[in-house]
């Protein structure tokens, strides 16, 4: 098979199409060499379990990226941990050894996240890591509870994004039982950082962590694309801003929010240590003891405090301690599972947090300016930032409404989801889709979306894309929008209300794009 070509001028782009989960490896122009020698760069690489598309196989994948790249990939980049985007680095062969040996990088970008030297990096991990031990010990109380077998099933998925399959889940619980709760930074070799670490000890240079506030850079090796780090942003504020607000969102409501629970659900859980004050149940289910004996007692003539104290605790171990008072319980008042119910919101919180970590790129090329945007699973929050952003240009400052304007290729954040891409006009001050592709960028833009939709909505009634992104994409791109769930991308029919492409643009982009089965491809070029 032959290697996969640069252009002359511009950047080529491959989705592959591993199931749910990002996979692109772009190639350059590299500077001095020809179009058979590009400069590779590859971002994440994973899927979500059981999404594949039964005509792929993941092997096949990895394969034919060592074929296409000769075996080097000059640059990768991870954009956050989640398994949908790094699972990919530990799958193994029949041989047992990792799929992507056959594969050597020369430098690995991460985001400033995951730099241990930092040190908001290390405060955000260690509440990262407090609510990921609760929640892997959780698992098995879940269960063995009466509660809906939908709501575990609904919480072990959201898991494995975090953990990895159910036996890694349980490998990590048991190490964690072991060590009667131990702190999660303990355990080693469970979690998606194992593919992090696999990248960082086998890449030739790195890793080097990217963060918003570094200047622009020129990518080594090619004729002279430029790095734009966008996100995610140091302030915690906006990292766990997570749900579009107003007119930020693609219509769809969002009534999210989580109380500090998580430390008292984790104590509940491990059972061990000294929990104090601390509770499995938030405040409003509660009236503490201490509240309760302050209250006025009847007259010295009824009975005194002491006998209140004792009626109040012989009254509690009726009614709600059977094991106590030996007398039955009765049942409409027991909540023994109910507050396992916190785990999903807890669960849920912390994809979304890990989301917002996510590395958010773009590529500047040399001659039109014309911008790539990589933006992982970033939401609310990392797009927020973007819009103090501003960099030195060899003609003045560039803002990054400036550099949106010029973005003619977007790789479509969290498969569609409708956090992940925000809604809003040219004049909105939140970076917006709306900004994107103005002036004489208007005409060239593309769209992909690593995305299978029957997979999402069959295995988690995810509304993978979103439908009201998915027609505010067709629509700025006239139709010229990428799935990985799409055989085809089709012309726009008149009265579709996509716009209309010229024969001559219609065919421009079918000579710059392939449909094949293990990927989708398109050539983003610089003339």
């Amino acid at each position: 098979m032959s290697r996969m070509k640069a252009p002359k001028s511009g950047v080529r782009v491959r989705m592959y199409r591993q199931g749910q989960g990002d996979c692109f490896l772009l190639a350059f122009p590299r500077e001095g060499g020809t179009v058979n020698n590009p400069v590779y760069l590859l971002i994440d690489c994973g899927y979500m379990g059981g999404s594949q598309f039964s005509d792929v196989a993941f092997q096949d994948v990895i394969d034919h990226i060592a074929d296409s790249t000769g075996g080097f990939i000059d640059y990768v980049a991870i954009t956050h941990e989640h398994a949908d985007h790094v699972n990919g680095f530990n799958r193994r062969g029949g041989d047992g050894n990792r799929l992507f040996d056959q594969i050597t990088f020369g430098q690995l970008w991460l985001a400033w996240t995951e730099d241990g030297s930092d040190g908001d990096a290390n405060n955000l991990r260690e509440r990262f890591r407090d609510t990921l031990v609760a929640l892997a010990l959780a698992e098995d109380r879940i269960a063995a509870s009466d509660l809906d077998p939908a709501f575990g099933a609904d919480v072990a998925h959201l898991l494995e994004v975090e953990l990895g399959p159910k036996a890694d889940r349980q490998a990590f619980a048991a190490i964690l039982k072991a060590q009667n709760g131990a702190r999660f930074g303990a355990v080693d070799g469970i979690t998606n950082k194992t593919a992090i670490k696999y990248l960082r000890d086998t890449a030739q240079s790195g890793p080097e962590f990217l963060t918003p506030e570094q200047d622009a850079f020129a990518m080594g090796g090619t004729t002279g694309a430029q790095v734009y780090v966008l996100g995610p942003p140091r302030d915690e504020n906006l990292l766990t801003s997570l749900d579009p607000q107003g007119d930020e969102e693609f219509h769809i409501g969002s009534d999210f929010a989580l109380s500090g629970e998580a430390a008292a659900f984790n104590m509940a859980i491990t059972g061990g240590g000294d929990q104090g004050n601390v509770s499995p149940f938030a405040k409003r289910y509660a009236t503490p003891e201490d509240e309760v004996f302050a209250q006025p007692v009847p007259p010295p003539d009824q009975f005194n405090p002491a006998e209140a104290e004792e009626l109040v605790r012989d009254y509690n171990a009726t009614v709600y301690c059977e094991a106590l008072s030996g007398v039955p319980q009765e049942d409409w008042r027991r909540i023994d599972g109910d507050w396992l119910r916190a785990a999903g919101a807890i669960a849920l919180r912390l994809n979304h947090e890990v989301n917002n970590t996510s590395l958010v790129l773009a590529f500047a090329l040399p001659n039109t300016g014309k911008v790539l945007l990589f933006t992982g699973d970033a939401q609310r929050g990392n797009w927020i930032s973007w819009s103090d952003l501003e960099w030195e240009g060899d003609d003045g400052p560039v803002t990054a409404k400036d550099l949106l304007g010029r973005c003619v290729f977007y790789k479509c954040g969290h498969h569609g989801s409708h956090n992940a891409t925000l809604d809003g006009q040219l004049d909105s001050d939140h970076a917006n889709l709306s900004w994107f592709a103005q002036g004489p960028f208007a005409q060239d833009f593309v769209a992909m979306i690593p995305v299978h939709s029957a997979w999402a909505k069959r295995k988690n009634g995810w509304n993978h894309p979103l439908p009201s992104i998915h027609e505010a994409l067709m629509k700025k791109a006239r139709g010229r929008v990428m799935r990985n769930d799409r055989a085809r991308v089709q012309r726009p029919r008149p009265g579709q209300g996509h716009g209309k492409l010229t024969d001559a643009e219609w065919d421009a982009f079918k000579d710059l794009s392939i449909e094949a089965k293990l990927y989708k491809e398109y050539i983003v070029l610089d003339e």
